[in-house]
């Protein structure tokens, strides 16, 4: 809590009209009120209205944003609530999920359907051959990416 706080609201009138650079009856004009009444509130003999405050908060805001605060606090109020202040943005939106991955024996069978097509012969007949050759590439410890890198090169001519 700052040290306006636990002066009351006295003390905050005298902090905005300093942060607004303004003479008692300035403030009087800005609020619509007179000289007197300022006074009067700044000797703590009469009380300003939360309409007052929340005036008051709005204007001073630019200048010292801890006073209209605690202005706004004064009178159960936040600088949101009286609309001083903006509302933060909404946190941005998750991006949209893609497609669930495809199951393993589908993306297994797209994989056999596409040599099956490459060779003009029976997905039944190529899945054997693939296996064995999945198999021998996993025992020689290579990657996909290397037999991939490997068979491609072959097929381009020289």
């Amino acid at each position: 809590m700052s040290k306006n706080a636990i002066k009351g609201v006295p003390a905050l009138l005298g902090d905005a009209r300093r942060a607004l650079r303004l003479t008692q009856a300035e403030l009087a004009e800005l609020l619509g009120s007179s000289k007197r009444t300022v006074q009067r509130w700044e000797t703590k003999r009469a009380h300003p209205s939360a309409r007052e405050l929340a005036t008051l908060a709005g204007h001073v805001h630019p200048h010292d944003a801890e006073v209209a605060e605690e202005l706004a606090a004064a009178i159960g109020q936040t600088l949101l609530s009286l609309g001083i202040v903006a509302p933060p943005p909404p946190p941005p939106a998750p991006p949209p999920a893609g497609p669930p991955p495809m199951p393993r024996d589908l993306a297994v069978d797209a994989v056999v359907c596409v040599a099956s097509d490459a060779l003009g012969a029976m997905p039944s007949a190529v899945r054997g051959g693939l296996l064995a050759a999945f198999r021998r590439a996993r025992e020689l410890g290579l990657s996909y990416a290397e037999v991939e890198q490997a068979l491609d090169g072959a097929l381009k001519p020289a």
